[in-house]
């Protein structure tokens, strides 16, 4: 097992013992199938007794990996989140904060800052809401078995526990920024923003 680990490129050195308890333990989920190579040589009886085995995934191993690649491909895809596009718009919101605090700064880049700001909201805003249409039907699935949701489940877990990852250090870095627009002024922000675009607000 561990000389084809090795070869496969995804080898990492762990102990026998280690790698046993781990099949046992698939074995025992029935997540894997365990067979005896009665083809092979072996030097001794203990020898035999630890490497006549051949294990390979159950169907019930199968699903469960299918359904966590299924879950992982949804999770990374467009609809997920993503801490990037929260340090992205805390970015431009810092941004808008020194360019109003720059009279001599060009209204256009207020406005160019502006409009990207609000690209990266509406791509949160997609995203979030494709991200929790797709968990919701991922769990109301009925095809998924019991070991296959599980698996969902704690992949689904462990993508929300990385993205909560330092959220807090984001959220506060958002909401100082707009604190600093706000005592600004927000109007100030819209005029040098519409200045920028050569707008001419409506009354």
């Amino acid at each position: 097992m561990l000389a084809g680990l090795r070869q496969t490129g995804w080898y990492n050195p762990v102990a026998d013992e280690k790698l046993e308890r781990a099949l046992a333990q698939l074995h025992d989920w029935r997540l894997l199938d365990r067979n005896h190579n009665h083809g092979a040589h072996y030097a001794s009886a203990d020898e035999y007794e630890r490497k006549n085995l051949q294990w390979s995934l159950s169907k019930r191993g199968e699903a469960a990996f299918a359904g966590v690649e299924h879950a992982l491909q949804l999770l990374a895809s467009s609809g997920a989140l993503q801490t990037a596009v929260l340090d992205a718009i805390a970015a431009h919101l810092n941004d808008l904060l020194r360019l109003l605090r720059d009279p001599a700064a060009d209204d256009r880049r207020v406005y160019a800052t502006l409009a990207g700001l609000e690209s990266h909201l509406d791509t949160l805003r997609s995203n979030t809401k494709q991200f929790n249409n797709e968990l919701q039907r991922l769990l109301r699935d009925d095809a998924a078995n019991v070991t296959t949701f599980d698996e969902v489940k704690r992949a689904t877990v462990g993508y929300l526990e990385e993205f909560i990852t330092n959220l807090d250090q984001r959220k506060h870095a958002i909401a100082g920024a707009l604190a600093g627009i706000e005592d600004f002024g927000v109007a100030t922000l819209q005029q040098r923003a519409l200045a920028g675009a050569s707008c001419v607000p409506t009354r």
